[in-house]
C-alpha cells in the first residue's frame, strides 16, 4: 500500500536556498536522540510568479523508499516520516522546472524547506496527441489552459498550421470540434511526401513520409490579461499504408500501393493467385493500391503505357533459431544452405553487425531505453494494422512478451530469457535477412527457388530508409536525399553511358569496384547484364558505400561502422592511388578528375589540349595532384586525418536541419568545424572568400588572355543547348566565321568535359545547326557557348596551339573550381596552383 502523507508545517527560505546550490547527495546529518530512526522532512510549495500554493506538486525521493508516496495539499504543504539518513529530494509539477534538493536526516530530527517552482511558462497549454482517428471523422481536441501568472483569460482561437486542410467547426473554447478532410485528401498528401519517380512500380513508402501525411496540426492561441499564448496539438489518422521498401516482395495483407509512369490516363487491373480475391483501389489513378491476400503472384497491368508488374506476397519465416557464446545470432535454418557452396554465406559477416543484435543489445542493457515502438524496426514483420502474416506481433508467445515488461525495462539476461520463455518471438527478433528482402515464406514462391529473383533485391535507399527514414533522429535517409548523391536525374542521365555510370549509378559503381583494372570504364556487356537503363538506374544510394551485409555495429562499444573501400583505392582513373586515407578511399575512388595524368613530368596534352578534369577534383586536391606549374604528389594536412572525407563530412558536421542523428548523410562539410582543431580560426570562410576571390582573377586574365591571342578572324563552334519549337537541342552548330573585334567578353565555361568559354558578341550572329536526320536550322546568338577545340583559324587548325599555356592554366582553373572546397582541402596546395596559373598568363 501507497501512503499519501498531507501535512503542513512552518519552514525557512534560507534553509531552501543552501539546501537547492547543493550539487548531490549530502552526508548523514547529525545523530539525533537515542533510539530514533526517523526525521520528518517538511515544506511548502509555491508558484514563484505568483507566491501561491502549488496542489499537487510531487516529491520524489532517491533513494526510494517502499511504500511512500509525497505530495502537496491544496494550500502547498507536504510532510512526511523518513527514515534516517541522506536524500535527493526532486519536487516536480506540470507546467513547471521542476526543482532538486539535498537532505539529511538525523533520528528525531525535522527538516523544513520551503520551495518556489519557476513556471515553464507564463500561460501553459498542454493537449495531448489524438491518434487512431478515421479520415472524415468529426474529432473533438480538448487542451488545458493552465495560467500560472495569475492573469484572466479572454479569448481561445484555433488554428489549423499542417496537414490536409480539415474544418473547425468550433473552436472559441479550450476544445475544438474539427471535421478531418477524407481519406483521398489524406493519400494526396502522402504522394506529395514521397519521392515518385516517372518508373513502374511498388511505390516506397518512408516513415517520414507516411508521418507528414497522416498528422494534421492544430495551433491554439489563449488571450490574457497579460498577453497572447499558444499551443499545438497533433491529430493522427489511421491509413490504409505502413512504411515500405519498394521491394515486389511484399508481406500478406498489407496494402500495396503503386505508381506508373505518366500518361494521360491510367487503367490497372490485377490478376492473383488460386484463391485470391484481392481487388485494386483507384484503379484509373497513377497510384492504385491492393491488399494481397493468398501467397503467390500477382500481375499488374497498366493499359495505357503497357507496363507489367510482377508482385509476390507471402508470410513472414524468421531466422534465429538461437545465439552462441558471443550472444550473436544463429540460424541453422538459413546457413544449411547459405554455407558459400550452395548459396553465398552472408551471414558470417551479417551475425557481427549491429542489425543482427540490435534487438538482443538494447533489450538487455539497463542503461538503455526501449519500448514496443522499437519492435517495427527491430523485429521481424511487425506491423501497426496488426494484419496477420506470421510477423513478430503474430506469434502465440508475443503477448507474454508484452506483459512481462521485459520490453519497458531493459536488464541483463533479458534476451536469453526471452530466447527460452517466448522462442516464436525471439526467432523474428533484430534485423534479418527479411527486413531487407521481405517474406521468406514458403507461400512467397521465391524462396527458395533456386534462382536470383530480383523482386527480392534492391539497390535503392529506400529499403534502409524503412526504418532509417524516421525523423528527427533517425533520418539517415531523409539527409541523403538532400544530397546530391540522391539525383534520380543524374543516374537515369548518365547510366547508359559505360564511363559515367560507374559512378554515378548504384549499379555501375558496384560492378566497376569488382574490376581488376578500375582505370576502365565498364564494358557494354556489362551494362547489358546489369539492366542498366534510365528506367533501371539508381542514383548513389546507402549500399554504395555500405555493404548491407556487412556494415559494422554501432551497439559495440567502441562502436564500429565500415564503408566498403577503406584505406587504400585502387589505381584510378585519374592516374594514381590515394593510400592511407581511412573511410575516405570510398570518397575518392570517384571524387578524382577522371582523365588520367596531367602535370608537367607529363607534359601539355597535345592530343585533347582542351580536355578539362571531371567537376568532382576532391581527391587530387587533397592528395595535391594533376595539377600544372607546380610540383605534384604534396598531400596537404587534412589528407592525414584518419578518415580524411568521412571525418569532416559525415562525422564532424552537424546534418541538415530539422535532422538531429549524430551523424551528416547530407555530406555538407560545415565551415564552423575548422575551430575544432584549427583554434586560432573561427571557420574556413577567410579562406574560402579569398580563393573565390583568386578564383575571379584567374577566370578574368583566361578571358583576356585567348582574347588577345585571337587572329582577326575565327572559327566558332557554338554547343550551347537551345529549344525550337517543343524539342530540345544539345549540339553542336558548323563553325561560324567571327571577326575577333564583334568579341566583347570571353568567360570560361566548361562544355561537355572541355575548357571553353562564354562569348558575348557586340553584334549578334547566326550559327547553323544539322542535326542527324533533321532539317538544319539558325539562331541568331547575343552570347554564345564554345569548347577551345571549337575556336580554330579555318575550322580545322587550333587558333591557339595545343602547347601554349592557356590550356594547362584552364586545366588549373578547372581542377580548382571543381574541387568546390575553395582551398580548404589542402589550402597550400590551391594557392601555389592558382598563384602559378596567373604567372604564366602575364
Amino acid at each position: 500500500m501507497r501512503r499519501i502523507i498531507w501535512l503542513g508545517l512552518g519552514t525557512t527560505a534560507a534553509v531552501v536556498l543552501a539546501v537547492l546550490m547543493a550539487a548531490c547527495t549530502g552526508p548523514a546529518g547529525p545523530a539525533g536522540p537515542a533510539g530514533a530512526s526517523s526525521g520528518t522532512m517538511s515544506g511548502t510549495v509555491t508558484n514563484s510568479l505568483t507566491k501561491s500554493a502549488v496542489d499537487g506538486a510531487k516529491i520524489t525521493l532517491e533513494p526510494a523508499i517502499d511504500g511512500v508516496a509525497i505530495q502537496t495539499k491544496a494550500d502547498g504543504t507536504y510532510s512526511a516520516a523518513l527514515p534516517i539518513g541522506a536524500y535527493k529530494v526532486t519536487i516536480a509539477k506540470d507546467g513547471f522546472n521542476s526543482a532538486t534538493l539535498n537532505v539529511a536526516l538525523a533520528g528525531g530530527q525535522a527538516v523544513k524547506n520551503d520551495t518556489a517552482l519557476v513556471p515553464k511558462a507564463n500561460v501553459v497549454i498542454s493537449a495531448a496527441a489524438v491518434t487512431g482517428t478515421s479520415a472524415g471523422a468529426a474529432v473533438d481536441i480538448p487542451a488545458t489552459v493552465t495560467v500560472l501568472d495569475g492573469s484572466t483569460v479572454s479569448g481561445y482561437e484555433w488554428t489549423q498550421t499542417a496537414g490536409v486542410t480539415a474544418k473547425i467547426e468550433s473552436g472559441a473554447t479550450a476544445t475544438a470540434r474539427v471535421t478531418l478532410a477524407d481519406a483521398q485528401a489524406y493519400k494526396g498528401l502522402l504522394l506529395k511526401s514521397l519521392q515518385q519517380l516517372d518508373r513502374t512500380l511498388v511505390q516506397p513508402i518512408n516513415s517520414g513520409a507516411l508521418a507528414t501525411a497522416q498528422t494534421a496540426t492544430f495551433k491554439l492561441t489563449v488571450t490574457t490579461s497579460s498577453g497572447k499564448y499558444s499551443g499545438t496539438v497533433n491529430v493522427s489518422v489511421v491509413m490504409p499504408f505502413v512504411t515500405a521498401s519498394g521491394l515486389a516482395n511484399v508481406p500478406l495483407n498489407i496494402p500495396v500501393l503503386l505508381h506508373s509512369k505518366s500518361a494521360a490516363s491510367y487503367k490497372w487491373t490485377v490478376t492473383g493467385p488460386k484463391g485470391s480475391a484481392a481487388a485494386l483501389s483507384d484503379a484509373t489513378s497513377q497510384d492504385p493500391y491492393f491488399t494481397p491476400d493468398a501467397g503467390g503472384k500477382y500481375t499488374l497491368k497498366e493499359a495505357t503505357t503497357g507496363a507489367s508488374l510482377d508482385v509476390y506476397a507471402g508470410s513472414w519465416a524468421g531466422a534465429i533459431t538461437g545465439s552462441d557464446a558471443k550472444n550473436e545470432p544463429l540460424a541453422a535454418g538459413c546457413t544449411a544452405c547459405h554455407n558459400g557452396k550452395a548459396a553465398p554465406d552472408n551471414f558470417a559477416t551479417w551475425k557481427t553487425t549491429g542489425h543482427a543484435v540490435v534487438f538482443t543489445s538494447a533489450i538487455s542493457n539497463a542503461a538503455d531505453h526501449y519500448a514496443e515502438t522499437c519492435l517495427a524496426c527491430h523485429t521481424v514483420g511487425f506491423d501497426t494494422l496488426n494484419a496477420k502474416n506470421n510477423g513478430s506481433n503474430d506469434q502465440a508467445d508475443f503477448a507474454a512478451l508484452q506483459s512481462s515488461g521485459m520490453l519497458a525495462h531493459p536488464a541483463a539476461g533479458n534476451w536469453q530469457a526471452i530466447l527460452a520463455q517466448q522462442p516464436k518471438t525471439a526467432g523474428l527478433t533484430n534485423i534479418q535477412c527479411e527486413n531487407c528482402h521481405g517474406p521468406n515464406g514458403a507461400d512467397t514462391t521465391l524462396h527458395p527457388d533456386g534462382a536470383f529473383d530480383s523482386a527480392r533485391i534492391s539497390l535503392a535507399s529506400d529499403v534502409c530508409g524503412v526504418c532509417h527514414g524516421r525523423p528527427p533522429s533517425h533520418s539517415l535517409f531523409q539527409q541523403w536525399q538532400s544530397s546530391s548523391h540522391a539525383n534520380y536525374e543524374t543516374a537515369s542521365a548518365e547510366g547508359t553511358n559505360t564511363s559515367c555510370a560507374r559512378c554515378h549509378t548504384a549499379q555501375g559503381f558496384l560492378t566497376w569496384i569488382q574490376q581488376p583494372d578500375m582505370t576502365k570504364s565498364l564494358t557494354s556487356d556489362q551494362m547489358k547484364a546489369l539492366n542498366l537503363t534510365a528506367s533501371t538506374a539508381q542514383p548513389i544510394t546507402c549500399v554504395v558505400c555500405h555493404d548491407p551485409h556487412d556494415e559494422g555495429n554501432l551497439v559495440a562499444n567502441p562502436s564500429v561502422v565500415k564503408v566498403r573501400i577503406e584505406g587504400d583505392t585502387a589505381m584510378l582513373p585519374s592516374g594514381y592511388q590515394a593510400t592511407d586515407v581511412g573511410k575516405g578511399a570510398t570518397c575518392i575512388t570517384c571524387h578524382n578528375t577522371r582523365n588520367g595524368a596531367h602535370n608537367d613530368a607529363i607534359g601539355p596534352d597535345l592530343a585533347s589540349p582542351d580536355r578539362a578534369p571531371h567537376a568532382a577534383a576532391q581527391g587530387d586536391v587533397l592528395l595535391g595532384e594533376n595539377a600544372y606549374f607546380v610540383t605534384t604528389g604534396i598531400r596537404g594536412g587534412h589528407s592525414f586525418i584518419e578518415d580524411t572525407c568521412a571525418t569532416c563530412h559525415v562525422e564532424l558536421s552537424s546534418p541538415p536541419k530539422p535532422y538531429t542523428t549524430s551523424t551528416n548523410h547530407g555530406f555538407s562539410a560545415s565551415a564552423e568545424i575548422c575551430g575544432d582543431c584549427h583554434g586560432e580560426f573561427k571557420n574556413g570562410e577567410n579562406l574560402m572568400a579569398s580563393t573565390e576571390a583568386q578564383l575571379e582573377v584567374l577566370s578574368a586574365r583566361l578571358g583576356a588572355y585567348t582574347l588577345s591571342k585571337l587572329p582577326d578572324s575565327v572559327m566558332i563552334v557554338d554547343s550551347t543547348p537551345h529549344t525550337i519549337g517543343a524539342k530540345s537541342y544539345d549540339v553542336g552548330s558548323t563553325a561560324t566565321a567571327v571577326a575577333k573585334s564583334n568579341i566583347k567578353s570571353l568567360v570560361p565555361v566548361e562544355v561537355h568535359g572541355r575548357q571553353g568559354f562564354t562569348v558575348t558578341f557586340a553584334t549578334p550572329v547566326i550559327f547553323t545547326y544539322a542535326p542527324a536526320g533533321e532539317d538544319t536550322h539558325t539562331q541568331t546568338l547575343t552570347t554564345a557557348q564554345f569548347q577551345l577545340g571549337g575556336l580554330t583559324k579555318d575550322g580545322k587548325t587550333l587558333a591557339i596551339a595545343a602547347a601554349d599555356p592557356l590550356y594547362r592554366a584552364g586545366w588549373n582553373y578547372w581542377l580548382v573550381h571543381g574541387d568546390s572546397s575553395k582551398g580548404v582541402h589542402n589550402p597550400s596546395f590551391v594557392a601555389n596552383v592558382l598563384k602559378a596559373s596567373l604567372d604564366v598568363l602575364k
